[in-house]
């Protein structure tokens, strides 16, 4: 049967997903005095927090006069219990706030640091993005009347001790990694832990700046990523405050969080970030998703939103002109040449592997940035036509870019005053970005073979100690200098926007200093300083700002350097209240500068929300740029608001990213390769070798199937016919297999909505309940009415009668049921790492369709004919009621740290961490991971079983070493404790311990031994230290939470009491065990009370 899907199905698939009542992306956060309407992800707004058990110890004026709202408010109580609280490290546990603009991170933290100041934590830093930031800073604490003196780090010399009792230091990120020039041991860093000491508070604002600081792979993790982690490590006893509305655009950005507990000791990741990473990173867009909820049920996260009622979302298209369409093809067979001469350059001057390798990478990535540039500057005509418009209509316009290529122009222009030049005449194009790859990267350089041992290596070749340049790849460069002088490029798009408006007309909040500017009374072309006169460049942007929040201009530009702490939004304060248009000229890299640039126009008290307009071409290779943020704004979504479109504006339509677009470039490629697939009015085989992806005589490289960045990249090369025409069949391609993946329940949408006619829930239990904060994982069981539309016998027929080129097809009784059905076989599905194929059969009945195994119907399934089946069916097409009564099954609450117990490694694609929401007939709220009805009942039991937590150390002695019982680990399912004869005496062993950790393991009295190169872990012979192991096992690696029959949580105060030194601080003490169970096949009356002679069981 043919796997494509037939139009008349895809109509039918596009109408039913048009009908369903999609629940709304957020919902309305209950407030009494809030200033304006907030909103929480729907996700999370079905997630209850953990017990609050703290109330903070703020003046009641603040509240009584509404100058900390009810919603700020809960934030300084959680992250108050939060303080709380210890992590097994001993480190005091931290708090993050997500909350986005209009909620007020500003007035959260100042209140933070003044309820901590009455309590008699009389230090704080204020760590943040720009210097600037310290005047709000010093507004929020004014405005609840916290009279504290607020120091700029910079007030304090470097080499000299911080003399202030009391009082913030408001620092920068910048500032935090500073060290004295002559000294590299004096930095700023300890400066700041001298002053702080233990008892402090330590806000990290705008904390998304610390994400690089677990790099991977060969990647090294940046100074200011070191120096936060650094700064939490050396003050343990520090209340830590992350603040950031874009904490983490990727898991990987997380790891600067330590003070969280997600990972480490007493968690489901006891080997800390890298294992946390591996596993949330496997488990998708759902299991993301699945992090900001869980730290929201645990009392450590919240994230809400000022609501987004009347936000616009649009997208501007511009169609290249003849001209500009003739300007690109041009550009592109430049750079084809430009490519086939760096190849032929290398192979002239006998360039080796690793110049092949330096040449190529600095020839794409200039490549990429032209393409950037260029496709951003043939927007500007568009851009302009709508600036124009919304100015008519009494619209105030934004627009956002990425960079302002300030350093390039400040190089140009000093070239040209050098050479006493006309500014007029300089050249400002991205032709630039070309000039500069061949003069400095293009291979002129000889090389000659040396032998070395038995080797044969590259060296450069030299004549009177000076390098050989070979004159055939230096008239190479030359040749193609020469060409590029004669093509005509758009300027830079800042400049051609200020050029057309005037810079009277438009704001500039950059970071740039100076600008190139044609004079409006002479036309000649100026580079001045860009701040006015009387104001300092320091405070341009404010100034800027001002000048269009009054509204004596109505255009500003915007980029990354400059926008922070801005705001532009339609403030009623304002004299300009004009409804504000915010255009995306150039997308760029990073999620959160993204969303952060978004927020620059949607706040708190404004007269109109704003509108956002996405720019965009008709070239197919720009959405390279746009595919990437859209991914990045997904995992955004997930990991800080529980839900991937959360934040993904309109750009999620662009995120080819997933696994069905590799799925769709792997089919893309292999079509072509073997000539199945034929793009008319092109040949894509060499459209293929010309992007480099088929290199003869090797074809595809096996990586290069998968790899969407790459093919994005390299499409940009080409020109645009045959660029828009492989691009729509990768399009189409993709679009097929979105609309499969969703037809049949495997499209990683992040949360699921489930819709029925009606949903009941059955049946709550709670399995679980995390002893720190009381937050509880749930049981659900629910019944759904789904709608039935029985299948005729005459529509089986018809997809019987379809050719299936001998693949499985046919009428099929059920041996138990009796119950009749047709199965066919259609196409296998291939693993795209590995090219595995797995078959996969259909089964139809006259109710519904699913998936049946090959090995299912050979066991469960007898084939009858044609006509002995019609009668089956027709009675059971008459039998069918109007609805059907379905279990789901949903496990929900805190799911982090019982993460090995619901991990399903042998489930299916359609099995694994489906993360749905629903809402039951009574108004029920539910979020969690549908279990599949096969895998429930082993679920629940194994939260019923009794496992290692519940067994004293006195009951594992007896079971592994009288009865000879394995007794396994929670959390780390591959370490177990088992019997073993070591010198004819009976040992325990920690068998599956990884070596990495035989560091920890030592400190906690493991004994190890070498064998035939493998690490062997050993308890002490010794019952007392064994014990005592034991314990500091179950602190590393036994997650927070206790089994249903275990003691109530202990109180707050019970939760800061001081433990082993372990790690060389404090940790929580352990909850009373309750009275152990009778083991499995083991007799009560053999169990001894107590073992007291430490060698009775050991000999």
């Amino acid at each position: 049967m043919d796997l494509r899907i037939s139009q008349t199905e895809q109509q039918n698939i596009n109408l039913n997903l048009s009908k369903e009542v999609k629940m709304s992306k957020f919902s309305t956060y209950e407030t009494d005095n809030h200033p304006a309407i907030i909103v929480e992800s729907s996700s999370m707004a079905g997630i209850v927090m953990s017990p609050l058990t703290y109330q903070n110890k703020l003046p009641n004026y603040i509240f009584a006069e509404g100058l900390i709202s009810d919603v700020q408010e809960e934030v300084i109580n959680y992250a108050g219990m939060r303080h709380q609280l210890r992590l097994v490290s001993g480190e005091r546990a931290g708090f993050l706030t997500g909350d986005g603009t209009g909620v007020g991170k500003g007035r959260e933290i100042s209140g933070v640091i003044y309820d901590n100041y009455i309590q008699g934590f009389k230090k704080a830093v204020w760590i943040s993005v720009s210097q600037d930031l310290i005047e709000d800073a010093k507004r929020d604490f004014k405005d609840i009347r916290f009279d504290i003196p607020v120091f700029r780090m910079n007030d304090f010399k470097i080499d000299k001790k911080i003399d202030k009792n009391e009082g913030i230091i408001f620092c920068t990120y910048s500032t935090l990694i500073q060290k004295k020039k002559d000294n590299l041991k004096i930095s700023r860093l300890q400066q700041l832990i001298d002053w702080l000491g233990d008892d402090s508070i330590i806000i990290f604002d705008e904390c998304h700046r610390l994400k690089n600081f677990f790099a991977g792979g060969s990647k090294q993790p940046t100074q200011t990523g070191l120096a936060g982690v650094e700064l939490q490590q050396k003050l343990p006893n520090a209340k830590v405050f992350y603040s950031s509305a874009t904490g983490a655009t990727d898991v990987q950005n997380l790891g600067y969080m330590e003070r969280l507990g997600l990972w480490g000791a007493g968690t489901s990741f006891p080997e800390g970030f890298s294992q946390f990473l591996q596993e949330i990173d496997g488990g998708g867009i759902g299991a993301m998703e699945m992090v900001a909820r869980d730290m929201k049920a645990l009392g450590m996260y919240m994230s809400r939103n000022l609501s987004y009622e009347g936000v616009e979302y649009t997208e501007a298209l511009h169609t290249l002109t003849p001209e500009q369409t003739e300007i690109y093809n041009n550009v592109a067979g430049l750079w084809k040449d430009i490519l086939n001469a760096f190849e032929d350059a290398l192979r002239i001057t006998n360039g080796g592997g690793a110049q092949k390798k330096l040449a190529l990478q600095s020839f794409w990535s200039n490549n990429q940035r032209f393409w950037n540039q260029l496709i951003t500057a043939l927007k500007i005509p568009t851009a302009i036509k709508v600036i124009e418009d919304c100015i008519a209509k009494d619209k105030s316009v934004v627009i956002s870019i990425i960079n302002t290529l300030e350093s390039r122009t400040s190089e140009k222009v000093a070239q040209v005053i050098s050479e006493m030049r006309d500014l007029e005449d300089v050249d400002f194009t991205p032709r630039e970005v070309i000039v500069n790859l061949l003069e400095k990267c293009f291979p002129t350089q000889q090389f000659e073979d040396v032998e070395e041992g038995n080797s044969t290596i590259k060296v450069p070749a030299m004549e009177d100690g000076k390098e050989i340049h070979s004159r055939v790849a230096m008239q190479m460069k030359e040749d193609l200098l020469n060409r590029i002088s004669d093509f005509s490029l758009p300027d830079n798009p800042l400049d051609q926007i200020i050029n057309y408006f005037g810079s009277s007309k438009v704001a500039e909040i950059t970071g740039r200093k100076r600008r190139l500017v044609k004079n409006e009374q002479t036309g000649k072309v100026e580079y001045k300083r860009r701040n006015p006169q009387g104001v300092s460049m320091n405070k341009t942007n404010v100034w800027e700002m001002k000048q269009f929040q009054d509204g004596k201009k109505h255009i500003a530009i915007i980029s990354d350097a400059g926008a922070c702490g801005i705001s532009l939004h339609s403030d009623n304060g304002a004299l300009n209240t004009q409804k504000r248009v915010q255009m995306t000229l150039q997308v760029g890299w990073s999620a959160d500068k993204q969303m952060q640039t978004f927020g620059r126009t949607h706040r708190t008290n404004q007269a109109h929300p704003p509108e956002y307009i996405m720019t965009i071409t008709n070239i197919g290779g720009e959405k390279r740029f746009a595919s990437t943020i859209a991914k990045r704004l997904a995992s955004l979504g997930a990991l800080t608001k529980g839900q991937a479109d959360a934040t993904d504006g309109s750009l999620s339509q662009y995120n080819f990213e997933t696994k069905e677009g590799t799925a769709a470039l792997m089919k893309l490629y292999k079509g072509i390769e073997s000539g199945r697939i034929d793009i008319e009015g092109i040949n894509a085989y060499d459209t293929l070798s010309d992007m480099r992806i088929i290199q003869e005589p090797d074809g595809i490289k096996k990586e290069d199937y998968t790899n969407i960045p790459k093919f994005l990249n390299r499409i940009l090369t080409i020109d645009l016919n045959r660029q828009n025409k492989i691009f729509d069949k990768f399009c189409d391609i993709f679009q097929e297999l979105v609309l499969k993946a969703k037809a049949e329940g495997t499209f990683d949408e992040g949360v699921t909505d489930l819709r029925a006619e009606s949903i009941r829930l059955v049946k709550t239990e709670t399995l679980a309940e995390d002893h720190l904060t009381g937050a509880k994982t749930e049981y659900y069981k629910l019944e759904q009415d789904i709608k039935t539309t029985p299948t005729p016998f005459s529509k089986v027929q018809a997809i019987a009668k379809i050719v299936t080129n001998n693949r499985l097809q046919g009428y099929f009784i059920n041996t138990r049921s009796k119950n009749i059905c047709f199965i066919y076989e259609i196409e296998g599905k291939t693993d795209v790492m590995t090219g595995r194929l797995t078959r996969r059969f259909v089964r139809q009945t006259p109710r519904a369709k699913d998936s049946v195994t090959l090995d299912e119907i050979n066991n469960n399934y007898y084939e009858v004919t044609e006509n002995e089946a019609e009668p089956h069916w027709e009675k059971a097409f008459n039998n069918t009621p109007p609805v059907t009564v379905q279990e789901v099954h949903i496990i929900g609450g805190v799911i982090l740290p019982l993460w090995y117990k619901l991990k399903k490694s042998d489930a299916t694609d359609e099995e694994k961490m489906r993360i749905v929401r629903t809402t039951t007939d009574d108004g029920h709220r539910i979020v969690g991971i549908q279990i599949p009805p096969r895998k429930i009942k082993d679920i629940v039991l194994n939260f019923e079983t009794k496992s290692i937590s519940t067994m004293d150390f006195n009951e594992v002695l007896t079971r592994v070493l009288l009865y000879g019982e394995t007794v396994k680990f929670p959390g780390n399912s591959s370490m177990e404790l088992r019997k073993v004869r070591k010198y004819g005496v009976s040992r325990i062993e920690l068998a599956g311990a990884k070596s990495n950790m035989s560091e920890v393991f030592q400190k906690i009295g493991l004994e190890y031994e070498r064998e035939y190169g493998l690490l062997r872990f050993y308890f002490s012979i010794n019952q007392e230290q064994a014990e005592n192991t034991y314990k500091e096992l179950l602190n590393i690696y036994l997650p927070n939470i206790n089994s249903k029959k275990s003691e109530p949580k202990p109180t707050v105060e019970s939760r800061t009491t001081q433990l082993s030194d372990l790690t060389k601080s404090r940790s929580a003490q352990l909850p009373e065990k309750t009275e152990p169970e009778t083991p499995h096949n083991t007799p009560s009356n053999n169990t001894p009370s107590k073992i007291t002679d430490q060698f009775s069981l050991f000999s």
